[in-house]
């Protein structure tokens, strides 16, 4: 045990007694502070009242309807998408394939969230904010887009090597048209689209083909023929 010491303790100081004024405000639910001498009464109305002012933070998806980025004006877009293939050219294919991607949004281009470029496209005829990408999207090496129209390619869809989005006239050939493409699409390498066609959702498009009429949903095109995938399901 440990010896008991002789020194004395040290009463306690007595509670100050509330002043009137104090129990009232107390009792009004009103809070006091003193801050450098000024002293600030906020009762508990006035809180609930700026609280209901205060606007209330809605969800990302409330608030952006589409996953696309703002577009940049036509010659700021053409010109960053210039500038910067002059050094992504110089990098393979296939590497640095996320900060490629990141670049082209800085040039203008609407691509959506997790679609990939594995290679420096080329943009002609137009400004880069013409071509829309959905989300999921992955675009090989080679690919050539003419944006005197907008090119418009929905979620999930595939396109190969070499594979070109014609949308400006020629002679004989259609008029200047919009292309889209839907969801789940798969364009393989070195195919051409022409001006004006709209490509179905799940649609696939062989190698070399030229597509000048539209292509419905579930559909194999191979040169003239036409396969519905839809009834080997």
């Amino acid at each position: 045990m440990c010896p008991p010491t002789d020194r004395p303790q040290q009463p306690r100081a007595a509670a100050s007694p509330r002043t009137a004024g104090e129990i009232a405000r107390l009792r009004e639910g009103v809070t006091y502070t003193q801050t450098e001498g000024a002293d600030y009464l906020t009762t508990a109305a006035q809180r609930s009242a700026a609280a209901e002012a205060e606007p209330v933070p809605q969800p990302e998806s409330a608030v952006r309807e589409s996953p696309l980025p703002p577009a940049l004006p036509g010659r700021s877009g053409r010109l960053r998408h210039r500038l910067a293939g002059l050094l992504w050219r110089r990098v393979p294919p296939f590497v640095l394939n996320r900060l490629r991607t990141l670049a082209l949004r800085l040039c203008g281009l609407r691509i959506g969230r997790h679609s990939i470029f594995w290679g420096w496209p080329e943009l002609v005829g137009g400004p880069a904010a013409r071509l829309q990408v959905g989300a999921h999207c992955g675009f090989n090496d080679g690919c050539w887009f003419e944006l005197a129209d907008e090119v418009v390619l929905g979620d999930h869809v595939s396109v190969g090597h070499e594979v070109v989005f014609l949308t400006a006239p020629r002679a004989g050939g259609p008029a200047r048209g919009r292309i889209h493409v839907g969801d789940g699409a798969w364009l393989a390498a070195r195919c051409v689209i022409l001006p004006g066609v709209s490509i179905g959702a799940g649609a696939v498009i062989s190698a070399a083909v030229v597509v000048s009429e539209d292509v419905p949903p579930h559909t194999l095109v191979t040169g003239a023929q036409r396969v519905s995938l839809a009834r080997w399901r």
